[in-house]
């Protein structure tokens, strides 16, 4: 079942004419939660090229697919391309399987700047206090995204020198990628202070908030 969708979608991404990737890709995301065990069989599959691979990880309805986690460890653990090494590192860091953690840590010395910074970003969705150590040096990492993913992974992991590193940096340092990650780590604290799980949260509250972390950090 699927399988004749998910064939003329993976033809369609793999042409080489603009309009026949789009119209794959647009198939694809239209494709139904039930169509993800056919999927994963096309995942494992040797003949089949690394960029549909990459593409058919994008659905986010495969995190949820035991069988596709596998696949993209098994397919990571082969994989030679960076940009798709990147895509199975950050597909798996969304899966929330902290088993995968130390496949991710060997990723941590890769040459490319992308897959070096996805192996960051996952750590701090999969990893432990264990990964602290591991992660700090990439506070002063090769690129400005490596440095900011490290600034997000290490508070999630709950270190307590981010904070000392962030009032350290001087204002040239404060680039536009160090302030998503301020961005992101302050949202993050707001989120856990006002539980926006459970239904909507009156402005109000988010302004109390906002103002009782900052009146503890000043």
């Amino acid at each position: 079942m699927y399988e004749i969708e998910i064939e003329a979608i993976i033809r369609d991404m793999e042409d080489l004419d603009p309009s026949s990737t789009e119209r794959g890709h647009r198939n694809l995301r239209r494709l139904p939660r039930e169509a993800a065990t056919a999927i994963v069989k096309y995942l494992q599959r040797d003949n089949l090229s690394l960029k549909a691979k990459g593409t058919l990880l994008e659905l986010e309805y495969l995190q949820e697919e035991p069988g596709a986690h596998s696949a993209a460890a098994q397919l990571l653990e082969k994989a030679t391309d960076p940009y798709f090494s990147a895509r199975c590192i950050a597909f798996l860091g969304k899966t929330g399987k902290g088993e995968y953690a130390p496949l991710i840590e060997i990723f941590l010395t890769h040459s490319d700047d992308r897959v070096v910074a996805n192996s960051i970003e996952t750590l701090g969705l999969l990893g432990d206090a264990n990964h602290i150590e591991l992660l700090l040096p990439f506070l002063h990492g090769r690129t400005e995204r490596i440095k900011a993913n490290a600034i997000i992974a290490l508070h999630r992991l709950g270190s307590s020198q981010v904070r000392d590193h962030l009032k350290n940096l001087k204002g040239s340092e404060m680039t536009r990628s160090i302030q998503y990650a301020l961005g992101a780590v302050g949202l993050e604290i707001l989120s856990e202070n006002l539980n926006m799980n459970q239904g909507e949260t009156p402005q109000s509250d988010v302004l109390i908030a906002l103002g009782l972390h900052l009146s503890n950090t000043l």
